[in-house]
């Protein structure tokens, strides 16, 4: 970095020098540029006297050139001082640059010091990487030999897992052949001189265990177990069968109150809904009738409409409008059984003609004191009654933008 810093000052120094010279050759010319025209000043004065005629012209063409004169004058100064600036920066790099040769012959000694250090460094890394090696090998031999003895004790765990099951084998038949454990067995161990005349012993034992029959010893007390067992099971079936009983009066009880409120409702909003389809349709009648009266709780509801001119009909008999219409009307009729604080109306106008657009908003506006109305529409009668609209559009492409448009006044706001 040094070394990059010094040659660019280098550079520096000589483009300065190379700028002194060419001042210095300016200087020169000028200088006998400001002689020569001492000199046509000295003869234009031997000259007046001679040329008084032309005296006008050469008065005022001595003072171009003394103004001249003196600009170059000015530019001589200018110069000397640029000059002076010069060797002075000058001077300073040639000072900066002995430093930087100081620096440099410091940092050439540090290098050499930090190169024995590093030579140091390797020869130490030598010497640990033998040891390494050697390390590395003593460790491969530890590992094989570990490895082996990893083999042998697997050898060894599978002996003693085989073992082990032999044992248990032993102790399992030894406990369902004659219902002893091991420590019992040991204790009834006795020393066998002949062991074929005990194998006929034995089977001759076993004989005569044969011709007994088959004898359950435990049946005492798994009849026990079973008995408790079946006194468990019955109390909890009683249990279950009360608990069903209970559930069956809360269930009847239930339904009988639920009968009777739902026809309680039912006649209500059926009235209501009367009232509000002959305002809609400016007339005609309208009934809800259950299906089946006996299952008030399954049945299903049917609904007749009698638009004004039309005979009594079921409901899917209608026209798309009007069933629409008949729809809305049974809404409104709920909402004035039980009024909801908030509803969405999604596209409920969408069938509907202008007249009767007329009349649905102007029912629906009896509501909005109690209720508040979200409705989503393209009906312009629809839009004319809310307060607030919004719409979204897309000014750019892919990019949608939410626009709101109050349509009424706040009149406290107004008065205050």
């Amino acid at each position: 970095k040094l070394d990059k810093e010094l040659k660019a000052l280098n550079k520096e120094n000589s483009i300065l020098k190379e700028s002194i010279e060419d001042f210095m050759i300016r200087f020169e010319e000028e200088k006998k540029e400001k002689e020569e025209a001492e000199k046509d000043f000295t003869d234009a004065k031997i000259q007046i006297s001679l040329l008084e005629n032309e005296l006008t012209n050469k008065v005022e063409k001595a003072r171009e050139i003394e103004m001249e004169l003196k600009g170059k004058m000015n530019l001589k100064k200018e110069k000397e001082e640029e000059c002076l600036k010069n060797k002075d920066e000058i001077n300073n790099l040639t000072n900066k640059m002995a430093s930087t040769v100081e620096d440099i012959n410091g940092l050439s000694k540090l290098k050499e010091e930090k190169d024995e250090h590093f030579n140091l460094l390797k020869s130490k890394k030598d010497e640990f990487m033998k040891d390494y090696y050697l390390k590395q090998n003593r460790l491969k031999d530890i590992n094989e030999s570990l490895n082996s003895l990893e083999k042998e004790k697997n050898n060894w765990n599978v002996k003693e897992a085989r073992y082990s099951v032999q044992l248990d084998n032993i102790n399992g038949k030894l406990l369902e052949d004659y219902e002893l454990r091991y420590d019992e067995a040991v204790k009834l161990w006795i020393e066998i001189e002949d062991l074929n005349k005990a194998d006929r012993e034995v089977k001759k034992l076993k004989n005569q265990i044969k011709e007994l029959g088959t004898i359950n010893i435990s049946s005492i007390e798994e009849y026990k177990e079973v008995s408790e067992r079946l006194e468990f099971i019955t109390k909890q079936c009683e249990d279950l069968l009360a608990a069903k009983e209970n559930l069956q009066e809360v269930i009847i009880d239930m339904e009988a109150k639920m009968t009777k409120q739902f026809l309680y409702n039912f006649n209500r909003i059926n009235e209501s809904f009367n009232e509000v389809f002959s305002v809609l349709f400016d007339g005609g009648k309208a009934d809800l009738i259950l299906e089946d009266e006996e299952n008030i709780l399954t049945c299903g509801i049917e609904i007749q409409a009698q638009p004004p001119g039309k005979k009594l009909q079921n409901l899917s008999l209608l026209s798309g409008g009007e069933k629409s219409l008949t729809a809305v009307a049974l809404l409104f009729a709920i909402l004035q059984i039980k009024p909801s604080p908030f509803c969405v109306l999604d596209e409920i106008d969408a069938a509907l003609d202008e007249a009767n657009i007329n009349r649905y908003t102007n029912y629906l506006k009896s509501f909005s004191d109690e209720t508040q109305f979200i409705m989503i529409t393209h009906r312009k009668g629809t839009m004319e009654m809310a307060d607030v609209l919004y719409g979204v559009t897309m000014e750019e492409e892919g990019v949608s933008k939410m626009v709101s448009v109050k349509l009424t006044d706040n009149l406290e706001e107004i008065a205050s």
